[in-house]
C-alpha cells in the first residue's frame, strides 16, 4: 500500500482510495464542486452516484465524512475529535473526487490537510504535503483559481464554494459512514 506510514494521506479518486485508503481509519472525501461532475469530470451526474461508487469501494471498516472547501477546516476539527473519543492515532485519507488533477479539489484537500496540521495531525505523507503547500501558498487566490479552473468555468459557482466558511462547525461535516469502535 502506498503512503503506508504516513497518518496523513492525500489521494485522487477511485485509484487513490486504493493506494492510500485500504487501512484509513478516516476517509474524508474532498469534492469541491459537489454534485456537478463525476470522478472524471467529464459529465454532469448526480451527487449520489458519486458517493454510492465511494461506499461500495471504500474499505469495510472506514469512517467516511465528505466535504468541501467551506468545511475543509471543520472536517479536521471532526476528525481531531473522533481521535479523541477512541484514544488512538488514526490513518487518515483525504481523497478528491477527481481521478484526474482538478485544481478545485487538490486546494481543497489542501485545505483540509494545512488543517489537520494546525490541528497537531501533521505526521503527513510527500503527497499530502504538497496539497497543503499549495494552499497555503495559494490561500489568497483559492476563490479565483476554483471559479478560473476547467470545472469552475463551466459553471456557475456560488461564492460560498470558494472560501472556507470560518462559522462552519463540526456538526456541518457530512457523515457519510461512521465506524467508531
Amino acid at each position: 500500500m502506498q503512503q503506508a506510514g504516513y497518518q496523513v494521506r492525500f489521494g485522487a479518486g477511485l485509484e487513490g482510495l486504493r493506494d492510500c485508503a485500504a487501512d484509513a481509519d478516516v476517509i474524508i472525501w474532498v469534492d469541491a464542486l459537489p454534485g456537478t461532475f463525476d470522478d472524471d469530470r467529464s459529465t454532469p451526474p448526480a451527487r449520489d452516484v458519486t458517493l454510492l461508487t465511494l461506499l461500495g469501494k471504500a474499505p469495510v471498516g472506514a469512517t467516511l465524512i465528505a466535504t468541501d472547501l467551506p468545511t475543509s477546516r471543520a472536517a479536521a476539527a471532526w476528525v481531531l475529535d473522533f481521535q479523541t473519543d477512541v484514544q488512538r492515532r488514526l490513518a487518515i485519507a483525504v481523497i478528491t473526487a477527481s481521478a484526474a488533477f482538478a485544481v478545485e479539489d487538490f486546494l481543497a484537500a489542501g485545505s483540509v490537510i494545512d488543517a489537520l496540521s494546525e490541528l497537531g495531525l501533521d505526521a503527513t505523507s510527500p503527497e499530502a504535503a504538497a496539497a497543503e503547500a499549495a494552499y497555503r501558498g495559494l490561500r489568497n487566490a483559492v476563490a479565483h483559481l476554483i471559479t478560473a479552473s476547467v470545472a469552475g468555468r463551466a459553471q456557475t459557482v456560488p461564492a460560498e464554494l470558494t472560501r472556507v466558511n470560518p462559522h462552519a462547525g463540526v456538526a456541518d461535516v457530512a457523515v457519510i459512514r461512521d465506524e467508531r469502535t
